[in-house]
């Protein structure tokens, strides 16, 4: 199993917080390869996971 580094955590986090501050709820749905069968986050669900990177134990499914 992969564990992240405070690098790939930094990362992916600066890239969340990208994401939600330069990209509108409408743009979200312009990436349907990422999002066939799912909903892109909200800014709120955006806050909260990065709460949960920030202070949590993060385990990833395989």
């Amino acid at each position: 199993m992969y564990q992240l580094t405070d690098r790939d955590l930094a990362t992916i986090l600066a890239a969340l917080r990208h994401w939600q501050a330069t990209v509108n709820d409408d743009e979200r749905n312009a990436f349907p390869h990422f999002y066939e069968d799912i909903e892109p986050l909200s800014d709120e669900e955006i806050d909260a996971l990065c709460e949960v990177m920030n202070t949590e134990t993060v385990a990833f499914r395989p």
